[in-house]
């Protein structure tokens, strides 16, 4: 049976503390509101758009090449000060994704490592059909690149000048303007905001969008733009639609974001 760990110096009693990073803990940080999967100490942000820390153990960073969009702090990398909070009562604007045990008082690097290097990068949208009606975007791709080709043969999406894919219902909307994206490796959470949602809701359908070539995690709306109009003249994206099946379990706390394009 997994147990939660007591108070230490780094568990604030209540509320939230800063920590400097590299004494007590490495932390790992990626843009947007994820970490489904990873066990020991996951920390969401939720001020602004946004943000996912993964406590190490001090110096545990340090041993790998993280992905592009990912930021170290800690040992052998930035030093920077991240908020803690408290296990129990109002912590806001931090939140447990997933609480330190006896078992695991850290993430492991290796396993936190394989996820991000493999995980696809995700933005959400909203964009209009052929018929100029406002249509749910979404599209897919990896800091470098690696996987997406299995990726697109595996949800059966064609070459760029095939007929749209039908890929049937991946997408999971859950309370408090979540989704969820049903892959072949696992559930990703969306970052998604919440007229987004709304509207995925009523259409019960978005497009998906599958890029090949390389996208860093933290690219913002003129990045995106500019990768969408580089890829495309160039083949060099995959399309599909995919269907809701409605309300299910909660598996990610992915919060309503402000508008715009939303990435993580």
């Amino acid at each position: 049976m997994t147990t939660e760990i007591p108070p230490t110096d780094w568990l604030p009693a209540t509320g939230h503390q800063l920590h400097r990073t590299g004494v007590q803990f490495d932390a790992v940080r990626i843009a947007g509101l994820g970490g489904d999967g990873i066990a020991g100490p996951v920390i969401h942000d939720r001020s602004g758009k946004g943000c996912t820390y993964f406590l190490l153990p001090p110096g545990a960073a340090a041993d790998y090449r993280w992905p592009p969009g990912v930021t170290v702090l800690g040992t052998g990398h930035r030093v920077g000060y991240v908020g803690v909070p408290a296990l129990q009562g109002r912590t806001w604007p931090l939140a447990w994704r997933s609480r330190p045990t006896v078992e695991r008082p850290f993430v492991d690097a290796a396993a936190l490592h394989g996820a991000l290097c493999s995980t696809p990068a995700a933005w959400t949208w909203v964009d209009t059909d052929p018929a100029g009606e406002p249509l749910p975007m979404l599209l897919l791709a990896h800091p470098e690149g690696s996987g997406m080709r299995e990726l697109a043969a595996r949800l059966g999406l064609a070459a760029p000048d095939a007929p749209v894919a039908d890929l049937g219902a991946l997408l999971t909307v859950q309370p408090g303007n979540r989704a969820v994206l049903a892959l072949p490796a696992g559930p990703i959470a969306l970052p998604v905001h919440a007229s987004w949602v709304r509207l995925l809701l009523t259409r019960r359908q978005a497009a998906l969008i599958l890029g090949l070539d390389p996208l860093p995690r933290a690219a913002d709306a003129p990045a995106l733009d500019q990768y969408l109009t580089d890829a495309l003249i160039a083949e060099r994206l995959l399309f599909g639609h995919v269907e809701t099946y409605g309300a299910g379990p909660c598996l990610s706390p992915v919060e309503a974001w402000p508008g715009g394009r939303n990435g993580g």
